[in-house]
């Protein structure tokens, strides 16, 4: 007894020692003697099943499955060394910057800014503007020459509603201001660069700005109007295409056509039927005309006005022209600006994108260098001015030559807690570095002084940003374990491609074995090869009908040629659709006698006079390989991981402690 109380203990002892060497993170599996801690586990496991609490237990049993599969694969890759091939590593670097991006600004900047363009997001503003053009680095003196013309062109702006237009025509060196004024139509926020769009937004209605500027030079904005946002519309079209626009017959005979449509529409006819049979939008005609939301700026000005301008669901517009022709515009929803927990990851992404990043860039830089106790030489730097001569602006400047000896320290940076270490400037770095950066050197009439502070600037926001960069892997847990993931991630992707997806398109011989094998499993249902012919009115059906069985007989049947007969008058008279049918995707082709080949007799349905001819019943029978060559490529692909797999579980030893999982 005691033997087995003893040898009890002993087992228990050595189970603890492995998995308890952190006992509020067990070891949950080895995978090819990797450990995996339960944290680990329990991240991916949350973060794939966001309800993770109400799965039943069993699942996650199910899950470690396909987590020690993922593990496997991974193993295997790297053990190819995958992940020190040059690809990989230009990838993961590609993706790390991304990633990396929101931990490298001032969030609660950027939170401000979130909730700055959210707010803005509520209003649409109409505002016109006079542009004088000025290079975003120009000199001093372009600089100020540019902003005095744009100061004397304020001063004659007396009465904005008169004079503000009238001067945009001819003084403005925006080339679209000629024909439009300046104007700019109705905006929101994000649609704008965010200078100008914060001029728009914080100028009262009837009031002109004082110069802004942005990249394009200064600006004066006059805000005619600022209305609640109409928010976003869901609507659908019938459009019928205008080829040319200088061409008054195209112009007329697509009038017509449009105007054919919206008499059937009021007559009755469903919108969605007349889209997907008429539309020359073929991107949305088979969808019934249905476009995605849209809100303000998105459509050109008389598609947006005409959609907005109805007032209830189920609406639809009169004949409406645009630069793309001819549309009839139906209203299927309207929403207002969401609630701000709706977009908010929406907004984020557009602020770090967005010029207005710059607000938190600065406030991050700022804190950096509190954080990390920067300590900066002035001396030492302003030496550096006297590096500056004619070789500079010739583009003869050697930072070697130039810096020879100086390695005085211009500043440091230093981190004691997350990756302890002291970063040391000196003069030759930034030397180095000016030699690179040769954006100034063709600008001699520059001051020295003003050169080396415009490239220090630079210099310091990438020496702070790289510092911090090092340690966000141990500054941020969770960015680690993302750049894990994503490391993992990007492995797998290759090695599966390699073993799986692109072996399954290149093995021909496999496919077609593996086809030969399974092809019972992949039939075709009864179908039945018919050409559909759908008429306007019983005359019209007569009519093709006739020409139709008569063209069979001769062997001159030509579907354009019945199609440009029939619709000689309208384009309406006559639709035609060959294709091979199955059951339940065409109600009239369902009700037909399947087993009696030719013309069927002419049938009225839902306001169309129809009939069809019947060239072959085809029985159910298996596809074939290049009939439905995806679906036995993805069956291929998985029948090749399930052997893959087996081959990786014979070769490395996996590990579970199924008591952790408990």
């Amino acid at each position: 007894m005691f033997k087995l109380v003893f040898s009890f203990i002993t087992v228990a002892f050595l189970y603890l020692t492995t998995i308890g060497q952190n006992s509020n993170d067990p070891i949950l599996l080895k995978v090819n003697s990797e450990e995996v801690r339960l944290s680990e586990f329990e991240a991916v496991y949350n973060k794939n099943n966001a309800n993770a609490q109400a799965i039943d237990p069993k699942s996650k049993t199910e899950y470690l499955d396909l987590y020690i599969n993922f593990k496997l694969k991974v193993a295997e890759a790297e053990q190819l060394g995958m992940d020190t091939s040059k690809k990989f590593v230009n990838e993961l670097a590609g993706y790390r910057r991304q990633l990396a991006a929101p931990y490298l600004t001032d969030q609660t900047v950027t939170e401000s800014l979130i909730r700055e363009a959210y707010d803005r997001s509520k209003f649409d503003i109409n505002a016109y503007h006079i542009l004088v053009q000025v290079d975003e680095n120009a000199s001093a003196k372009d600089t100020l020459k540019a902003l005095k013309k744009i100061n004397a062109l304020r001063k004659k702006v007396k009465v904005p509603a008169n004079d503000f237009e009238k001067i945009a025509r001819t003084s403005s060196e925006d080339p679209s201001a000629v024909n439009n004024g300046g104007d700019l139509g109705y905006f929101s926020s994000f649609q704008m660069v965010y200078p100008f769009e914060t001029a728009a937004f914080n100028t009262p209605v009837g009031s002109v700005s004082e110069p802004i500027r942005t990249r394009f030079g200064y600006h004066l904005v006059y805000v005619k109007d600022k209305r609640p946002a109409r928010g976003e519309i869901r609507a659908s079209h019938i459009m019928v295409k205008i080829e040319n626009e200088g061409d008054m017959e195209d112009i007329n005979f697509t009038k017509l056509k449009i105007d054919e449509i919206y008499e059937k529409l009021k007559a009755g006819e469903k919108f969605e039927s007349l889209a997907r049979e008429f539309s020359d939008d073929k991107g949305s005609a088979s969808n019934g005309g249905e476009l995605p939301w849209f809100g303000t700026g998105r459509m050109v000005p008389a598609f947006e006005n005409a959609a907005f301008g109805l007032k209830k669901d189920g609406d639809f517009s009169e004949p409406v022209r645009s630069r793309f022709g001819w549309h009839i515009i139906k209203r299927l929803e309207v929403k207002k600006t969401p609630e701000f927990e709706e977009i908010e990851d929406e907004l984020k992404k557009k602020v770090t994108r967005d010029g207005r990043g710059k607000k938190s860039k600065s406030s991050f830089y700022n804190k950096i260098k509190k954080e990390y106790n920067y300590k900066f030489n002035e001396k030492n730097f302003k030496a550096m001015n006297k590096t500056i001569d004619d070789n500079y602006f010739s583009q003869k400047w050697i930072a070697s030559e130039k810096a020879k000896g100086m390695d005085k320290v211009i500043f440091t940076l230093e981190d004691t807690k997350h990756v302890p270490a002291i970063k040391t400037v000196t003069q030759a770095d930034f030397a180095d570095f000016m030699e690179k950066n040769k954006k100034y050197q063709r600008t001699p009439k520059l001051d020295a002084g003003l050169i080396t502070n415009l490239l220090f600037k630079d210099f310091l926001n990438q020496s702070l940003t790289l510092f911090e960069d090092a340690r966000l892997e141990k500054k941020y847990p969770d960015f680690g374990a993302l750049m894990q993931e994503y490391h993992d991630g990007i492995l797998l992707f290759d090695l599966m491609d390699q073993k799986v997806w692109s072996m399954a398109v290149k093995d021909t011989t496999g496919l077609k074995k593996f086809y030969e094998a399974n092809k019972t499993n992949y039939m075709w249902p009864d179908r039945l090869d018919a050409t559909l012919y759908s008429c306007a009115d019983k005359k019209l059906a007569k009519k093709t009908y006739k020409t139709a069985k008569k063209m069979m007989k001769k062997s001159t049947y030509n579907e354009d040629s019945l199609l440009a007969l029939i619709n000689a008058e309208s384009q309406l008279n006559l639709t035609i659709e060959d294709s091979k049918f199955e059951k339940g995707e065409n109600d009239f082709i369902d009700q037909l006698d399947w087993s009696k080949e030719g013309f069927t007799k002419i049938t009225e349905s839902n306001g169309k006079y129809r009939f069809t001819y019947i060239k072959e019943f085809l029985p159910a029978v298996p596809k074939q390989l290049d009939e439905a060559k995806g679906i036995f490529i993805s069956a291929y692909q998985d029948q090749l991981e399930e052997d893959w797999l087996k081959e990786l579980k014979s070769k490395y030893k996996v590990e579970v402690y199924k008591e952790v999982l408990k």
